[in-house]
């Protein structure tokens, strides 16, 4: 099973998305789609309007926005991002909010019926964010969940590696990882799928533009600066050779899709986090 070796920077995943807060909703179509077919699916399960769902890495409050107002009336959205959240709450007040990590949620044992997570565990340790999210949810409860794994943006990764430089873009883990580290949970997995998208851009500075507005930068513990002038220059000349080759600008993007239940059989584990 493929694991990223080195860990995302939790403080400079935060400062990635509050930076990229303002600009998030421009850029974040395909995450939009893929919110929409977790709706789809919590949809299909029958939830009662008065159950308690949670959405982790909620970002700017897209899919809590949705929920509301497909009825549901107690929710909760957390994120890393101060100014992620800031967003989400002009767009669902009715939301209450917290400001935390995925990886130590700051609610009780068994809180929650639902859990959707969109795009968002992929900043986290797996076995970290699986177990946490196994922890609030309620016996019987169900995990609706999307995260991007290892090939997306596999044309950036090449181009960096081309040059003779360190990528510069998140390293994910692959599909296994992440689905086993939820099974490994103790979560019984429903259904798991994969899907696979290209996003084309007519230009260079569109295509860079994109991936920072997106807060896809590299958050690894041994990042130790940001992008330079030669990094820069050596990627537009990689691309600018497909360009002129007559081939379109490039970016895949790969995630799979979890459906999952927490038994409904009473938890050994009594370690409840008080909070």
């Amino acid at each position: 099973m493929n694991s990223p070796k080195r860990l995302p920077n939790r403080q400079q995943v935060e400062n990635q998305f509050d930076r990229a807060a303002s600009s998030y909703d421009r850029v974040a179509g395909l995450q939009r789609r893929m919110g929409e077919t977790l709706l789809e699916r919590l949809r299909a399960l029958n939830i009662k309007p008065e159950s308690p769902i949670i959405d982790l890495g909620c970002g700017t409050g897209e899919l809590l926005r949705q929920l509301h107002d497909d009825g549901f009336s107690k929710l909760t959205g957390l994120d890393l991002s101060s100014q992620m959240i800031a967003i989400a709450k002009k767009k669902s007040s009715a939301a209450n909010f917290v400001r935390a990590d995925i990886e130590s949620i700051p609610c009780r044992d068994a809180s929650f019926d639902v859990v959707v997570s969109n795009a968002a565990v992929q900043w986290c340790d797996p076995d970290l964010a699986a177990t946490e999210i196994h922890r609030v949810v309620k016996p019987g409860g169900r995990l609706l969940l999307n995260s991007f794994i290892a090939g997306t943006l596999g044309q950036w990764h090449q181009a960096f590696e081309a040059n003779g430089f360190e990528s510069r873009v998140h390293l994910l883990a692959d599909s296994e990882r992440v689905t086993s580290a939820f099974a490994d949970a103790g979560f019984e997995l429903i259904e798991v799928q994969q899907f696979r998208e290209t996003s084309t851009f007519d230009s260079i500075k569109s295509m860079f533009a994109s991936i920072k507005q997106l807060g896809a930068t590299n958050a690894m513990e041994s990042r130790s600066r940001p992008m330079s002038r030669r990094e820069y220059e050596s990627l537009k000349q990689h691309f600018q050779v497909q360009l002129d080759a007559g081939k379109p600008l490039g970016l895949d993007f790969l995630w799979v899709q979890i459906e999952a239940k927490s038994p409904t059989a009473p938890r050994q584990n009594s370690d409840a986090k008080q909070r």
